[in-house]
């Protein structure tokens, strides 16, 4: 890093070691292009502060703080897999910390969510098939404009969540149609295979007599 002094010379100024710490989200899509967060210690507000993803994806990072700092995931080209995640102030030396990963997986997609309806009060648990779809922290379903925590179970490869009343699709609370979507990790949304892929509020019937 270079400044001036007084006298217009040019200085060198040593800064203190970069840390990482962590990241958010650890996984994105090959295609690049997921903002992933890290968090650490001595990020310096500079012109050269980047990221890299492996061992020659750098790209440009933006400063928020000393202990923060974010960055796109630039497209990768080799297989699926986890690759070392590294900051640097000024573009040449880069942190070294080998425990600090992020995982590049194929993109997601959803093909079936079981079953496709439910009551206007919500509440029911819908299992969602598709491919690529992995636990993530922020792993979540979205029912039109709501957002639900799901989960996922490894050996069915399936991810699951429970579906809220119905104020999400902006017509209030009743029956109708709303998009359904899952994203993995608060960023990446999973393609689906077909647009008929909704989920359906059915009012409840009710019997009157026996």
């Amino acid at each position: 890093f270079r400044s001036f002094s007084s006298t217009g010379a040019p200085t060198f100024t040593y800064r203190s070691t970069v840390t990482v710490a962590s990241i958010v989200p650890v996984s994105g899509v090959r295609e690049g292009g997921t903002v992933v967060t890290a968090y650490g210690s001595q990020f310096a507000n500079t012109a050269d502060l980047a990221c890299r993803f492996g061992d020659d994806s750098v790209v440009k990072a933006v400063w928020v703080s000393a202990e923060e700092l974010a960055c796109a995931a630039p497209p990768h080209q080799g297989a699926p897999g986890a690759v070392v995640f590294a900051v640097s102030n000024n573009g040449q030396q880069f942190t070294e910390e080998i425990d600090v990963t992020y995982e590049y997986h194929g993109p997601p997609t959803i093909w079936s969510l079981s079953p496709n309806h439910g009551p206007p009060k919500g509440g029911t648990l819908v299992a969602v098939q598709g491919q690529h779809l992995r636990f993530g922290e922020a792993l979540s379903c979205k029912f039109g404009l709501a957002t639900v925590q799901a989960a996922f179970t490894a050996s069915t490869g399936r991810v699951e969540c429970r579906a809220p009343p119905n104020n999400a699709s902006g017509t209030g609370v009743g029956a109708g149609e709303v998009d359904f979507s899952v994203m993995l990790n608060g960023f990446d949304v999973a393609q689906r295979t077909s647009m008929s892929l909704v989920y359906t509020y059915a009012a409840v019937p009710e019997i009157e007599a026996v």
